[in-house]
């Protein structure tokens, strides 16, 4: 934890100059000189060498915590020492509680290994739930708050500060009212005068159901034997990268047909908010970003949830661009003060805070490769009753045994007007040629 902190003072450190030179040359109206413009440039280049040093190191202390490989109990770093665990976010220990213990029991040694009372548990618990028959049982609480907040740290898709996100017990199709009042304003009225004319808002639902998504993971039964290893830790991250990976494809590009709507997808998604000029198939540049900006709604860009969405290769071209003046429109953001309350990288591009989306479409001739606008109006609905199925016999030739996690998600844009300079997100495209 000292050398994560102290990667972290470093690299705050060179941020804040950063942002001292930017707001130099802000506050003077000017760009950056040549001088500055390569002193800028060599803090970039150090600002991303130290974030993927404490990104390297952030996974060591992670993994070391989540082991307990701890000599000292008490030492700095270890699970019992009370800042670690709260750099994880949550107290390391397990949970103790009836239902966790059964289902560990259950990971670990099969319905064999379940006592009586166990089983009644693990019975009682998937009553509640639509679940897999023949032996599979649901998920304890715990368990799935971990899977859901570890795809959180994968994608924007499921992250309430980026989406709304829904959490239900059951699958059952789960209505979200839209309304579209555009068309109505106050007006003035002479005293004495009625108002006889209106235009009534348009109503109309948007649809969340629950597909229903399947990941495998196999684990050596030398590993299910070795008392030091966290089968639930290496199956919640499992699990969770694989989830994300497949539903976060269909909500940036799926065709709401049989799997979520895609925001990105040229037929259901979001509209277009701006086309860069012929030339830029592999770019997207500044003036068209402004364009795509301004092309939103100002009640939504004021929101705090307005952000771009793009994916790293396009972020990796917009960190190299300038506006007008010569100042860069990538900005790192730090957390002023201690180190130990850092916050992750939430750079900016012209302001706004972005998302890095693999899955959103490449720069490339005609491609939807930037979404700009409040993402709360895309709607993500997680079923709670997830369910685990152990493959006793399945893999055994190989000295394996498998557990399959099923998972129903959806994810729909509700988009509450047809009117599309009053769309929360909207679209940038590349040039045709």
């Amino acid at each position: 934890m000292k050398r994560l902190n102290e990667l972290r003072l470093e690299y705050n450190q060179t941020v804040k100059a950063m942002r001292d030179m930017h707001d130099a040359a802000e506050k003077e109206d000017r760009g950056f000189d040549a001088d500055e413009q390569a002193r800028y440039q060599r803090m970039r280049d150090g600002v991303e060498t130290l974030q993927a040093r404490i990104e390297r190191e952030q996974e060591l202390v992670d993994q070391e915590l989540r082991l307990g490989k701890a000599i000292d109990p008490k030492a700095e770093g270890t699970l019992d020492d009370p800042a670690a665990r709260a750099a994880m976010g949550k107290d390391a220990r397990k949970s103790d509680d009836p239902y966790s213990v059964a289902m560990r029991s259950y990971l670990l040694n099969g319905n064999e290994g379940l006592t009586s009372e166990q089983r009644n548990i693990l019975a009682e618990k998937r009553d509640l739930s639509l679940t897999v028959a023949n032996g599979g049982a649901t998920v304890p609480q715990g368990f799935y708050n971990q899977l859901v907040e570890t795809q959180r740290l994968w994608g924007g898709f499921i992250d309430p500060n980026v989406v709304t996100f829904v959490e239900t017990e059951r699958g059952n199709l789960l209505p979200i009212p839209v309304e579209d009042d555009v068309g109505n304003a106050a007006a003035i009225v002479a005293e004495g005068t009625s108002l006889t004319t209106s235009t009534d808002p348009t109503y109309n639902n948007v649809n969340l159901t629950a597909y229903m998504y399947r990941t495998l993971a196999r684990v050596s039964l030398e590993l299910l034997q070795d008392s030091a290893f966290d089968l639930e830790a290496y199956l919640t991250r499992k699990f969770a990268i694989r989830l994300w990976r497949g539903f976060n494809g269909h909500a940036s590009t799926g065709t709401n047909s049989g799997q979520p709507q895609g925001l990105f997808n040229a037929s259901v998604g979001a509209g277009i908010g701006a086309t860069a000029p012929t030339g830029n198939t592999t770019n997207f540049p500044y003036a068209s970003l402004v364009a795509l900006e301004h092309s939103v709604d100002p009640l939504y860009r004021i929101s705090q949830k307005a952000r771009w969405m793009f994916s790293d290769g396009v972020l990796q071209a917009l960190k190299q661009q300038l506006d007008t003046t010569n100042r860069p429109i990538w900005m790192p953001n730090y957390t002023p003060g201690d180190a130990s309350t850092f916050t992750p990288f939430p750079g900016t591009i012209l302001g706004y805070q972005y998302v890095i989306n693999p899955d959103a479409p490449a720069m490339a001739a005609n491609a939807r490769c930037v979404a700009f606008g409040d993402f709360s109006y895309y709607f993500t609905r997680q079923v709670t009753g997830m369910t685990i199925v152990r493959a006793q016999e399945r893999f055994i030739d190989s000295g394996q045994i498998g557990f399959y996690l099923f998972a129903r998600i959806d994810g729909k844009y509700a988009n509450p007007t047809a009117t599309a300079a009053r769309a929360p997100i909207r679209l940038g495209q590349n040039s045709a040629t």
